[in-house]
C-alpha cells in the first residue's frame, strides 16, 4: 500500500498503478486539497475496469459511522482479533482498521494472500474479511476453519450457493455482505445469529430503496461527499447524491430490513432478445469446477456478437488438460439454456484482475473488439 497525506486529506493508492496514472492522481490530489478537508480518498473498482481516474471522497467521520454499525452488528469487543488480508487501498481493507480502532480490538495483518498462511494464522483470530476468490482458494484446497473464528465477512462480489455451502461444511463461518466504496464499506450483512442463512439485513445507519426497475438507492450517515475525476483534462468534483440518496449500479429488492441483491445493472443483458444474468452463469461454472475439483483460472465473458447481440465466451489460462476442459464444457452446456452455452473458448496468458481478484472485463473485451 502507498498513500499521500496532507494536513487535510489522505489518498490511498494501489501500488500497481502505472507511473502515468500516479502522476495524474498526484495532480488531482493537490487540486483536491483545495476543495475539501477531513477526507479519505479511495479509488472505486470501476476505476480499474474503465481506466478512468475516479476517486471517491469519504469523510473520516463517515468511516467511523460505518465501523460502529458493523461492530454492533457483529458484537465486536476488545477481545476480538481481526485477521486482515485485504488491501488497505480498498474500502474493505481500510474499514477493518476503523472497526478495530473503535472497538480496541487487535489487527493481525498479512502482507499478501496465501491460503496456507491464512489458515495457520486464523487459529489466532476471531474475525476476518475475504472476497469470494479467497473463499474459493480455501475450499478447493479442503482447508478447515479453526473453531476460534466466529465470523468472516464476505464481500467484493457474491458467493455462489455451492461455494457458500461447501465453505460452511468446512466450518468457515461466512457472513455474506453487500457494500460499496461510496458507503464506506457495508450496506447490508447476514446476521451473526443466523449463521448459514445468507439473507442480508440492512445496517441501521443506512436506508435502501429501489427505483428505475429495481436499481438500488442508498441514504445514510456513511455516504460519500462526492467524486473527483478528470474531464477533458480539467479536474472536476461532483456530488452524485440527489436529496441525500445515492443511486448505485446494482439491482435488488428490499423487504423491510431485508435486502436481496441481484447483481449489477450491466450484468443483465439480452442474447437474441432473451434476458441473461451473467452472475447466474458464473455461479453454474464455479459450482461445476468445485464439484470436479478444478483449480484453474477461467472466466465467462459476454462478448458482442453481430447476430445475437452478445455471445458467451470462456477465457482460460494455459495449462488445463484438454479432457478436463471438455468435461467442464459438457457439464456447463447441460445445465444452461442454449443461448447461455459457451460459443467460443479463448486461451489468455493471464486473466486481468484487480486487487480483489475481480476480472477486469473491459481489458478482455478491448483485446478482441
Amino acid at each position: 500500500m502507498s498513500f499521500w497525506r496532507s494536513e487535510e486529506n489522505a489518498y490511498f493508492l494501489n501500488p500497481a498503478f502505472s507511473e502515468t496514472r500516479k502522476k495524474e492522481l498526484e495532480e488531482l490530489f493537490h487540486w483536491g486539497n483545495t476543495q475539501v478537508s477531513g477526507h479519505i480518498f479511495l479509488a472505486t473498482s470501476g476505476t480499474m475496469s474503465s481506466g478512468r481516474v475516479y476517486w471517491v471522497a469519504l469523510k473520516k467521520d463517515c468511516f467511523f459511522h460505518s465501523a460502529a454499525s458493523v461492530n454492533a452488528h457483529l458484537k465486536v469487543t476488545a477481545s476480538d482479533r481481526w485477521l486482515h488480508v485485504l488491501p488497505d487501498f480498498h474500502v474493505g481493507g481500510l474499514s477493518i482498521h476503523a472497526r478495530a480502532f473503535l472497538s480496541k480490538s487487535e489487527v493481525i495483518r498479512l502482507a499478501s494472500w496465501d491460503p496456507e498462511l491464512f489458515v495457520k494464522r486464523a487459529s489466532e483470530a476471531t474475525l476476518s474479511a475475504l472476497v469470494p476468490t479467497q473463499v474459493y482458494d480455501l475450499v478447493i484446497r479442503g482447508h478447515r476453519a479453526p473453531s476460534c473464528l466466529r465470523a468472516i465477512l464476505v464481500g467484493g462480489g457474491a458467493c455462489s450457493s455451492a461455494l457458500y455451502q461447501k465453505a460452511l461444511d468446512l466450518g468457515w463461518p461466512l457472513l455474506p455482505t453487500y457494500g460499496m466504496t461510496e458507503a464506506c464499506s457495508q450496506v447490508a450483512t447476514a446476521r451473526l445469529e443466523a449463521l448459514g442463512n445468507p439473507e442480508l439485513e440492512v445496517l441501521p445507519h443506512l436506508q435502501v430503496r429501489t427505483c428505475n426497475e429495481g436499481t438500488l438507492e442508498i441514504k445514510g450517515t456513511s455516504l460519500l461527499t462526492g467524486i473527483f475525476f478528470w474531464k477533458e483534462g480539467i479536474p472536476v468534483f461532483e456530488d452524485p447524491k440527489k436529496e441525500g440518496w445515492y443511486l448505485s449500479s446494482d439491482r435488488g429488492e428490499v423487504l423491510g430490513s431485508q435486502l436481496a441483491v441481484h447483481g449489477r445493472s450491466g450484468e443483465c443483458l439480452k442474447i437474441a432478445g432473451e434476458k441473461i444474468q451473467m452472475q447466474a452463469l458464473r455461479s453454474v461454472l464455479q459450482s461445476i469446477c468445485l464439484e470436479e475439483g478444478v483449480f484453474h483460472p477461467m472466466e465467462l465473458v459476454a462478448m458482442k456478437d453481430d447476430r445475437w447481440g452478445y455471445a458467451i465466451h470462456l477465457w482460460v489460462e494455459p495449462g488445463i488438460p484438454e479432457d478436463q476442459l471438455q468435461k467442464i464444457l459438457q457439464e456447463y452446456g447441460g445445465q444452461v439454456l442454449g443461448l447461455e452455452r459457451i460459443q467460443q473458448v479463448h486461451v489468455i496468458s493471464e486473466l486481468p484482475r484487480n486487487a480483489l481478484g475481480k476480472l477486469i472485463v473491459s481489458q478482455i473485451e478491448g483485446g478482441i473488439l
